[in-house]
């Protein structure tokens, strides 16, 4: 069995270009919150026909990236906890889906992180040593190692 270690980031991302989030919510006060943001936003909602599931159809990635914003501050932890989701290009389900459905906390967290995914997948990292100089003395005591991301036209992302 191969080590986990040695499996590429980017196959483990949960984001897929998908139209539709199916959401899971553990309770219908959820549900009524999500659907009004959702609506808010002028989106599509829908009810599964099991009245368990909150599909919300998006037109542009902007817009469920807005939605995506507006529900961790609208939900308490454990309803982004409990609340289970899943991006995909249909309604229908089928077992393959199964894997990718998480909490709606973890599919926010990948969105707000897959800058980063997308700058190790590019090689957009680049390392420096910078000396560590004893103030009194002015003497390199040591050296600590800089992991510095670039855009694409070379400029450096500040580490702040």
């Amino acid at each position: 069995m191969a080590c986990e270690c040695t499996r590429p980031l980017t196959s483990r991302s949960p984001l897929r270009e998908g139209k539709y989030l199916l959401l899971w919510p553990p309770m219908l006060h959820t549900a009524q919150k999500i659907r009004n943001a959702a609506n808010q936003l002028g989106l599509t909602v829908k009810d599964a026909a099991d009245q368990t599931c909150v599909v919300v159809e998006f037109l542009t990635g902007t817009t469920r990236e807005t939605l995506l914003r507006r529900l961790t501050h609208l939900l308490t932890e454990e309803e982004l906890d409990a609340t289970q989701a899943l991006l995909s290009s249909s309604v229908s389900l089928s077992i393959s889906d199964v894997p990718r459905v998480r909490s709606l906390r973890r599919l926010i967290a990948a969105f707000e992180h897959q800058w980063f995914e997308r700058v190790i997948r590019e090689g957009q990292l680049t390392s420096a040593f910078q000396p560590i100089v004893q103030a009194g003395s002015h003497q390199v005591v040591g050296h600590e190692a800089l992991l510095r991301a670039r855009l694409p036209n070379g400029e450096e992302i500040s580490a702040a």
